[in-house]
């Protein structure tokens, strides 16, 4: 049954690991054949030819092609007089390098990009949308100012960027041909490295709508989460706490806020976000992500990371870090992708972890497993749209990775809470059932140490004692010594909390027997063979197996018998073995209901509680009986000391 459940953890974690690689694998394939599955035009030479399109059957056009690029020129604001021949540049791209996805240099540059359209549908509306762009911009249609952002300026320490997501949205004037012209001035990003789309209005509009309600849903779901999280963790609620877990989610929450229509929404509310210092402080400290992904797996996991492993890390790292940070010398920049790409295999060196750890049948392993694809696959999608791989507008995958990840959080904090709730109570139930079983053994304690002061008894005793009085004065003065030693000290273990050592126990004893053989002289012989006696013992627990051997085994026999008391130690325990050759007896009987058999149990289980001690019965009829005790020397670190750890 483990196995197969282990198995199918298996395979749920492989099929959920082809769905995180779904964005990554198949996406990227159906940007790059849209137009052509779709039957769409592409953008030649700065011209795109809208001739033939339905935009009521494709709502959206990829402005995805070689767009016309003036670098270091504003051709609308410096006029047309200025303008040097255009180059071509392939959208989404940098505009300090031909080929997309190359070493994406962090320069300073201005220019201006443009498109013209040609045979525009009149009878729909038509719209402009230029996602995330990271740069200050005016955008021209047909020589006429739109739309602008932020401040630019031919000085990059003066360039202010404005996130609106909004103002990246742009009617077209119905005409047949419409000339586009946007104007940038850019330090950190490639600007145009997300596609531009073209789109109808009306659907647009519900899209754009729709978006901006999930992203304040969002918003006002993460701040809860957050309120709830800290409260848990102010009440003492340690389950799911990690360092390394709540500084990932520090981290995304920055770059998630920096981002799409969630980024517009906390701008409106914190400006700062567009701020050059704050990119920069982004840039940063996502470089450290990997690393504290693969750290909180193995924390939450409770998997320790060795030295050499985390040296390793570490300058992993370090090298996704120069591939952010370090200034462009030489062909070193040529290598910074593949830096950025070092720096992220800590990340996903937690992948074949997770998968060992659900072969264990770890607990939580799989629930975490899930959650750490949902992140991981948000993380390497944003990652991908910055390098303009998709046509589609992925700004909400992230948020939505993200808010998938605390969900299944949420589910494993609720079960490991249920789960150790279960074990409190059943802790307590145990407790509970272990009090009331110590009750019922004071409750039975005075019973079984009045049940050894039997009126039969004493009265045996008594003539016994009269009778020897008559022959040897002597020696029934001595009787009569051992049997008020006797009588005193079962009167003084009735109610008795702690446990005696076992000489005490073993002259008590002694004054028992010496009583029983006035009673049956050379019929009854006892002998000792004690090679360990300093431990203790429950008062009145080894005295009443000799009882038993006297009663019931030895004198049974018309010639009697002898009976043997022994006790030795080992490494682990303290021995007592009482045996005996009498006629010995059917140990079922102990499972019967009589009061004999009540005086067996109660001894085991008084041995049991107060010393962690078991006693083993083993009879053959017509041979003997043995009763063995075993005190573990280690009780008291099994947590059995006796009622308020008095046992000493």
């Amino acid at each position: 049954m483990k196995n197969r459940c282990v198995l199918r953890n298996k395979i749920i974690f492989i099929i959920f690991i082809v769905i995180a690689a779904y964005p990554l694998m198949i996406l990227p394939i159906i940007s790059t054949n849209y137009q052509e599955h779709k039957g769409l035009p592409r953008i030649q030479k700065g011209v795109l030819d809208l001739e033939g399109v339905d935009f009521k059957t494709n709502k959206q056009i990829p402005l995805n092609g070689e767009w016309e690029f003036y670098p270091n020129q504003w051709i609308i604001t410096n006029g047309k007089d200025s303008r040097d021949w255009p180059q071509t540049i392939q959208i989404p791209t940098s505009w300090n390098t031909g080929a997309r996805g190359a070493d994406f240099k962090v320069t300073f540059g201005f220019g201006t990009y443009r498109l013209r359209l040609i045979n525009c549908p009149t009878d729909v509306e038509l719209m402009t949308f230029i996602p995330n762009i990271r740069a200050a911009y005016r955008v021209y249609m047909d020589g006429n100012l739109i739309a602008s952002s932020g401040t630019l300026s031919k000085e990059p320490n003066k360039v202010e960027l404005n996130q609106n997501v909004l103002k990246n949205r742009l009617t077209l004037p119905r005409e047949r041909n419409v000339d586009i012209s946007i104007e940038v001035s850019a330090k950190y990003f490639p600007v145009i490295n997300y596609t531009p789309l073209l789109v109808e209005s009306g659907s647009d509009y519900t899209r754009t709508n729709l978006r901006f309600t999930w992203a304040s849903m969002y918003i006002g779901a993460f701040i809860t989460f957050i309120i709830l999280y800290s409260l848990v963790l102010i009440s003492g609620g340690r389950n799911l706490y990690s360092i390394y877990l709540m500084l990932v989610c520090i981290i995304l929450s920055l770059i998630i806020s920096n981002r799409g229509e969630i980024g517009a929404t906390v701008g409106l509310i914190i400006p700062y976000i567009n701020s050059s210092a704050y990119i920069d402080s982004i840039a940063l400290v996502s470089s450290f992500l990997p690393l504290l992904m693969y750290l909180y797996v193995h924390d939450l996991l409770e998997s320790k990371v060795s030295v050499e492993m985390f040296g390793m890390l570490l300058i992993l790292t370090g090298i996704g870090i120069m591939g952010r940070v370090t200034p462009n010398i030489g062909d070193l920049n040529h290598y910074k992708v593949l830096f950025i790409a070092a720096g992220f295999v800590p990340a996903l060196l937690s992948i074949p972890f997770l998968f060992r750890e659900i072969s264990k049948n770890t607990s939580y392993a799989l629930a975490l497993g899930i959650s750490y694809l949902f992140i991981l696959s948000g993380i390497l999608v944003e990652q991908y749209s910055f390098l303009g791989i998709y046509i589609f507008n992925m700004s909400m995958f992230l948020p939505t990775c993200f808010a998938a990840f605390f969900v299944i959080l949420l589910y494993v904090y609720v079960k490991k809470n249920t789960h150790s709730q279960r074990i409190a109570k059943e802790s307590q139930k145990s407790e509970l059932e272990l009090s009331q079983m110590k009750l019922k053994m004071k409750e039975s304690e005075s019973a079984l140490m009045l049940s050894q002061i039997r009126p039969h008894f004493l009265y045996n005793a008594l003539i016994a004692i009269y009778e020897l009085n008559n022959e040897n004065s002597a020696e029934a003065s001595e009787a009569i010594l051992k049997f008020a030693r006797y009588l005193r000290v079962n009167m003084r273990s009735i109610g008795s909390k702690e446990p005696i050592t076992f000489q005490e126990e073993l002259k008590h004893i002694q004054n028992y027997v010496a009583i029983e053989k006035l009673r049956f002289g050379k019929r009854l012989n006892v002998c000792y063979d004690i090679e360990a006696d300093c431990f203790l013992v429950p008062p009145l627990t080894i005295q009443p197996l000799v009882e038993n051997a006297i009663k019931h085994g030895v004198c049974k026999r018309i010639e009697g018998g002898t009976i043997v008391i022994k006790t030795y130690e080992t490494e682990e325990a303290f021995i007592i073995e009482v045996s005996d050759n009498g006629v010995g007896f059917d140990v079922d009987i102990l499972n019967q209901k009589n009061m004999d058999s009540m005086g067996i149990k109660n001894i085991k289980a008084r041995l049991a509680i107060v010393m962690n001690a078991s006693v083993n019965l083993s009879s053959e009829k017509d041979i003997g009986t043995m009763a063995r005790v075993e005190i573990l020397k280690e009780y008291r670190e099994k947590g059995m000391d006796y009622e308020d750890g008095s046992s000493r």
